[in-house]
């Protein structure tokens, strides 16, 4: 899925009595899309935003997500946060393309790459006897 190098860029900040950690995210994804079920390639963003708060400060309002980490903690490992900011900041769904016609659901054709010879509106095996009736007059 990531077979790109990921570029990191975090900031930490000291935030009165606890560090703010900025963190931004890009790498080239691989994906298959949703709709056709091609494989491509697209540059993922994001960014996110995480508090830590040393264990003898105060917290901040119980509205933040804050971590605790150790008054005299000397490296904060944010392997996680990394990882969080990446698969959270994935889209829903997957398309290769906006516009993206998907695969014809009667005979599997890439409407992408060709139109179909199945009829517009098949009918619904259960009314065909209907149609039939019709067929008759």
């Amino acid at each position: 899925m990531f077979p790109d190098v990921l570029f990191i860029r975090a900031i930490l900040e000291m935030e009165g009595n606890a560090l703010r950690l900025d963190l931004e995210t890009r790498v080239k994804c691989s994906f298959v899309c949703d709709r056709c079920g091609r494989t491509y390639n697209q540059e993922h963003d994001c960014s996110d935003t995480f508090f830590y708060a040393f264990e003898d400060a105060q917290r901040l309002p119980m509205d933040s997500d804050q971590a605790l980490i150790p008054r005299n903690a000397v490296d904060l490992d944010i392997t996680q946060e990394i990882r969080d900011t990446v698969i959270i900041g994935l889209p829903v769904q997957f398309l290769c393309r906006a516009d993206c016609k998907g695969l014809c659901s009667n005979c599997g054709v890439d409407l992408n790459l060709e139109t179909c010879a199945c009829p517009k509106h098949p009918v619904d095996p259960r009314w065909a006897a209907l149609l039939k009736l019709k067929d008759q007059d």
